[in-house]
């Protein structure tokens, strides 16, 4: 799951920051929040401002009601969300550093891991009398577009990232705002108001500004940062597409629908998993270059991707085939790869964990400030050397002035 990549519970926060209000009064889906007491807590979400009302609203609202003594534990929360949001963006890059050739293994490593989480916790609701007839009953295969539009975007941004700078993927994953207003848009019919579009035209860009030095030529391989690639950089950001008809989707698909978030989470990932399967011709493609798989050498890829995770041993590079020049693969780190996967999945469960939180007893805005605040901060995270090590990027300028048109952007937008 990504979110990064992204993510399955922070979705439900992109769904409210992102889509407006139907102005026919139709109600998004009602996702209620049922999990074990030792991570969230047993009661539901309410509909609104959940456990404090505030007459301020907006972001200084948003700040007020998480300082207050009452809600010391929302501010934690609310830092909780901060420090794993910008964990998550670092070592999804330092994961596909690592494991730069084994791009569907982690597509489904990543996805997988979350099934016997989240089917757990359904487990432990239906024990505690937590799921109703209604929920139980609900057809599966309702998830099932939700699953490939998940899998088709952990595909892009796995694919994408291994050649796409860290500072990049986080300008790149502010596109899903645009895009989502897009599809809402023509799909939804969904209205939204001058500043939002204004907000959104302005995201744009920011993503602009950062491609400066591809788009004006200055760097003369067409590259802003060593190993950085155009064409990888447009197929994360492509990510972007099925993300916001996903956010789409869960409005029409399960409009005044109760349900279990867990249960949505849990079969969502369960077919996530099992499209991926079908998406594995996507390795074939042509224009992937060094990410390119032939038919034949698909089964060595993903025994490969086992090999490298679980015994430290590489396929590319020292003690294996020959890497890193023209026309060949990307060589492998896998002596310590599992730290760097294991750590980010720690930090994508805590992200999801602490999103649920944030949401449950804070509001949209709340995890919107978030959000925004992450920008800066995953962003100098990717320069600092005592954090990416040898791969810590050079600073440009156009990072710098492209992450204020973004701040810009959002604040326009929210």
């Amino acid at each position: 799951m990504m979110k990064a990549k992204g993510n399955r519970v922070a979705n439900q926060d992109l769904e409210e920051s992102l889509l407006p209000s139907d102005p026919q009064g139709k109600q998004a889906p009602e996702l209620k929040v049922n999990v074990a007491p030792a991570v969230v807590g047993e009661t539901e979400r309410e509909d609104g401002n959940e456990h404090s009302k505030s007459k301020q609203g907006g972001l200084v609202g948003a700040i007020t009601r998480s300082c207050r003594g009452d809600n010391l534990l929302l501010a934690l929360y609310t830092l909780g969300l901060l420090f794993t949001s910008v964990g998550n963006s670092v070592f999804f890059k330092k994961m596909t550093n690592a494991m730069p050739n084994y791009s569907f293994f982690l597509n489904q490593l990543t996805s997988t891991v979350y099934i016997p989480i989240f089917f757990s916790l359904i487990w432990y609701a239906d024990f505690s009398g937590k799921l109703s007839e209604e929920e139980k009953k609900f057809p599966k295969s309702r998830f099932l577009a939700l699953g490939a539009l998940d899998a088709l975007a952990g595909i892009c941004m796995l694919f994408g990232g291994v050649h796409t700078a860290g500072t990049l993927q986080v300008v790149f994953q502010q596109l899903t705002i645009p895009v989502t207003l897009i599809a809402s848009g023509l799909l939804l019919r969904a209205k939204y108001h001058l500043w939002q579009i204004l907000g959104a035209l302005v995201i744009l860009g920011g993503v602009v500004v950062v491609q400066l030095p591809v788009i004006l030529g200055w760097d003369s391989s067409g590259d802003a940062f060593a190993g950085n690639s155009t064409t990888f950089n447009i197929i994360f950001s492509l990510s972007a597409v099925p993300m916001a008809l996903s956010s789409v989707f869960k409005e029409v698909a399960f409009r005044g629908v109760s349900l279990d978030v867990n249960l949505l989470q849990g079969w969502v990932a369960f077919w996530q998993v099992l499209i991926g399967f079908v998406l594995l011709p996507l390795n074939t493609l042509p224009f992937l270059e060094d990410q390119k798989l032939e038919w034949k050498d698909i089964p060595e890829s993903l025994w490969g991707g086992c090999k490298c995770l679980f015994a430290g041993v590489n396929t590319y590079g020292e003690g294996g085939k020959a890497c890193g020049g023209p026309d060949q693969h990307p060589c492998d780190a896998c002596g310590a790869a599992w730290i760097p996967v294991v750590v980010y999945l720690a930090f994508n469960v805590g992200y999801n964990v602490f999103m649920l939180l944030v949401i449950k007893y804070g509001s949209a805005t709340l995890s919107f400030l978030v959000a925004t605040l992450r920008l800066p901060l995953s962003s100098f995270a990717f320069y600092a050397p005592f954090i990416m090590g040898d791969d810590a990027q050079e600073f440009q300028w156009t990072d710098l002035a492209g992450l204020a048109v973004l701040l810009i952007g959002l604040v326009l937008y929210r």
